[in-house]
């Protein structure tokens, strides 16, 4: 809409500029300098210039006639040429200055006209001096159900007669003077559903080049949507004022709610909301604390308070979190959306006292109402008993009224900037989340946005190592509370914590806002400091892998809101993560494939070394011995004692051949686990072992009938051998107990020495092969391999494989 104040300055402008050139012109020309006057003048002029030049050459030594004649002219000329200038030039010049200007005015003023024309919310009408119309605007012939060239021509007040308003119009043309009211009621007789309508009107006279009255312009602006704003305003603050005529305070009352809504709308952001909420009601109010609670489902939290810095216990009271079944008042103050007052809150059965708040006599709340639905309270406590009263508590709910809009508003910002800032996390954790299979590097990236959106102080993702264990991956922002080390060193039992368990089963997050008063958390060593939890599980195709942590040093942090962003996060990333790990997992396979075939190569080359020593070193000679012994033979043929003695101790060579044969045999594949079973070639195994170390071996096999199937038997076999044969060569021990038993659906083997023991996890660094083959003989029956060992007590190796219905093979 056109600026109607601005347009009317710059049409009086205008206007005036016209009948000021006219009237400077006309007293001008017509009067001073008449074309008489100025001969008169001009003749004058010469004359004394005459006697003036007469005077001075009287004065000057006489001269040449012809100098004298020169310097008469020169003086006349100095004297008359000024007047000249003044009375005929300089107003020439003023006069095509003045002419240009005008007509540049009159260029503007007509651009000015268009654009006024233009507008589309005002109406506007050009009328001449007998206010037939000229020109009208497309609103106003809208306004007056017709085309614009419908009112061409006819007279203004032909078509709207009104004896008051022709006045006005007519005091206009004859003064020269603007005229413009502000909000003047109409009423419409023949639309009585329009009511009363409200306009700014204003006329402005439209002048001539000689300065006469030549029209008028009307302008009207509708205001009435405005003014009925403004009187239901006005009548709200009627009501305020009712409320405050009976004494001076409920003035600066009123006063002050209009400072408050002023203040309130001059922020969006929360924190600034709420302080500005308390600050003026202090300004309005008395009272010893104070304090603003926005209410979350079944629970709220103080959101912002004052007073209660220098009281002892109140800081910490306003810092915990609490459910509304704890506080009848509370759920009084939702069911009836009415405030509530208590003169005495030892006297009040409703009451509860708040650890901190014990010294709070006199208490009064109002609610703050969004959508037909309490969103908050204002709490205002006293130490004095009385200290409240019905005025007050009505003072209050004025308050709440603006307050209530004004936390709304911030509420929605705060949401709609975080809805924003979770929505381009969630669109750049994706784009992250994708373009790695590295397993820490995806987990790294959701860490990264989740303290971007949540604001943890801790973060860190468990991975499950198998059905119960769960291994930290991933920790940060431990180093100001503990070692980060041992955070990453931390391997939790799923089976000690019943949290942990309802999480894993029900596949859903837990929030546990306060840990001292969580019956089921399981306060872990090194993160005693945390004092809020966030847990959120990972799943994947539909199974748990894991979790994912975030805690504050704070109580009650986390909101039901920061549950949803954290499961929105963790969702995206639990496909990433899997994908990372199998990948990770391949990798290491394919790596311990290699290392196995190497390994499975040089096994073989040892085998073969190892058969071919002793095939060389005893069967070899033992058959050479044999061959030369024949030869001895055949030339003692005619000698039987000799040939006899020669015979008998070749058989004794053969004897011991063919037992060396037999032990190499049995080494690579022993008959008696094909005949008779596992039992009884282990047994036969320790038995040698034993024998030949020198070491005491005990076996025993229970809770075991039958035979086992034979991949079973032949990994257990393989697996005792290489733990025996590691012992021998590396645990210097004096005793080893093997074991092998069945637990519910497992097989279980144990072999415990008490030998120097090791270091499990340099072992794994240094590639022990040995170890190595017998995890894998253990993963191929899907079961696995666990080394116990401390340096300097001994090692403990159990291998556990799923066993269903026992095998009865024979």
């Amino acid at each position: 809409m056109i600026d109607k104040a601005r347009t009317n300055t710059q049409l009086d402008r205008v206007t005036d500029k016209g009948s000021a050139f006219s009237d400077k012109n006309i007293s001008w020309f017509a009067s001073r300098d008449s074309p008489k006057r100025l001969v008169f003048i001009l003749i004058a002029g010469i004359f004394l210039s005459e006697v003036f030049a007469m005077v001075v050459l009287t004065w000057l030594p006489e001269m040449p006639y012809a100098l004298v004649t020169l310097t008469d002219a020169l003086i006349m000329a100095g004297l008359i040429y000024p007047l000249l200038y003044y009375l005929v030039f300089r107003p020439l010049l003023e006069h095509i200055a003045e002419r240009k200007r005008s007509e540049q005015a009159l260029i503007q003023t007509n651009e000015l006209l268009e654009r006024y024309f233009s507008s589309i919310d005002t109406l506007i009408a050009y009328m001449d001096r007998e206010f037939n119309f000229i020109r009208v605007n497309d609103t106003y012939a809208r306004s007056g159900g017709h085309s614009a060239e419908y009112f061409s021509g006819r007279n203004h007040f032909a078509l709207y007669p009104h004896e008051e308003n022709q006045a006005i119009f007519q005091r206009v043309v004859d003064t020269g003077e603007p005229f413009s009211v502000l909000e003047k009621p109409f009423e419409y007789p023949e639309y009585p559903e329009r009511g009363v309508t409200y306009w700014d009107w204003s006329l402005q006279p439209v002048k001539g080049i000689d300065g006469a009255i030549e029209g008028v312009v009307l302008s009207l602006v509708d205001v009435t949507e405005r003014k009925r704003a403004e009187l239901q305003l006005e009548r709200q603050n009627q009501e305020l004022r009712t409320l405050s005529e009976a004494e001076h305070r409920q003035r600066e009352l009123a006063e002050g709610l209009v400072q408050a809504v002023i203040t309130l709308t001059s922020s969006l952001q929360l924190e600034d909301v709420l302080n500005s909420v308390l600050d003026q009601i202090r300004r309005a109010i008395p009272f010893r604390g104070a304090d603003i609670i926005l209410i979350e489902g079944k629970t709220f939290r103080v959101a912002g308070f004052c007073g209660f810095e220098d009281l002892p216990g109140g800081v910490a009271a306003m810092q915990r979190n609490y459910t509304l079944d704890d506080f009848p008042l509370f759920q009084q103050i939702c069911a009836t959306l009415q405030p509530v007052l208590v003169p005495d809150t030892r006297e009040q059965a409703d009451w509860r006292f708040v650890p901190g708040m014990e010294w709070v006599r006199s208490y009064m709340a109002a609610p703050l109402i969004s959508n037909g639905q309490v969103s908050g309270v204002i709490n205002l406590t006293s130490d004095q008993p009385g200290f409240f009263n019905p005025e007050t508590v009505q003072r209050l709910m004025a308050f709440a009224a603006p307050a209530s809009l004004a936390l709304n508003n911030a509420q929605l910002y705060k949401a709609e900037l975080t809805a924003r800032q979770a929505a381009e996390t969630l669109s750049a954790a994706a784009r992250a989340l994708t373009q790695t299979l590295d397993l820490d590097q995806v987990i790294g990236t959701l860490l990264e946005h989740i303290e971007v959106i949540i604001h943890p102080d801790t973060t860190g993702v468990a991975l499950l190592e198998d059905e119960t264990r769960l291994a930290t991956r991933a920790a940060r922002g431990y180093e100001r509370l503990s070692d980060p080390d041992q955070i990453l060193s931390l391997v939790v039992d799923i089976n000690s914590s019943p949290f942990l368990q309802r999480l894993v089963s029900e596949r859903k997050s837990l929030l546990v806002p306060e840990i001292a008063a969580s019956l089921d958390w399981r306060v872990f060593p090194r993160l005693e400091p945390i004092r809020s939890w966030l847990v959120v599980p990972l799943i994947a195709s539909d199974k748990v892998i894991g979790v994912v942590g975030l805690g504050k040093t704070e109580t009650g942090y986390f909101t039901p809101e920061h549950v949803r962003w954290a499961e929105a996060l963790v969702g995206q990333a639990a496909m990433a993560i899997q994908n990372a790990w199998l990948f990770e997992q391949v990798r290491a396979s394919s790596e311990r494939l290699q290392g196995l075939s190497h390994r499975l190569v040089e096994v073989q080359e040892n085998e073969r070394r190892y058969i071919a020593r002793e095939l060389h070193d005893e069967a070899g000679q033992a058959l050479t011995t044999l061959m030369v012994g024949l030869q001895l033979i055949e030339k003692k043929a005619e000698q039987p004692v000799d040939v006899r003695a020669e015979v008998v101790e070749m058989g004794h060579v053969l004897e011991t051949v063919i037992e060396n044969l037999h032990r190499l045999a049995m080494d690579l594949r022993p008959v008696s686990l094909d005949y008779l079973g596992l039992e009884a070639a282990l047994r036969q195994h320790v038995e040698t072992m034993s024998e030949k170390l020198g070491l005491e071996i005990q076996f025993a096999m229970t809770e075991i009938s039958g035979r086992l199937p034979p991949n079973i038997e032949i990994a257990f076999y393989r697996i005792a051998q290489e733990a025996l044969n590691n012992v021998a060569r590396h645990a210097s021990a004096t005793r080893v107990d093997v074991l092998i038993t069945r637990r519910a659906d497992c097989l279980v083997l144990i072999i415990e020495d008490d030998g120097v023991g090791f270091a499990p996890s340099e072992a794994a660094k240094g590639m022990r092969m040995g170890l190595n083959g017998m995890r894998e003989r253990a993963e191929m029956l899907d079961g696995k391999l666990v080394v116990e060992s401390i340096p300097g007590k001994g090692s403990t190796v159990l291998v556990e494989v799923p066993y269903g219905i026992p095998n009865t093979h024979r």
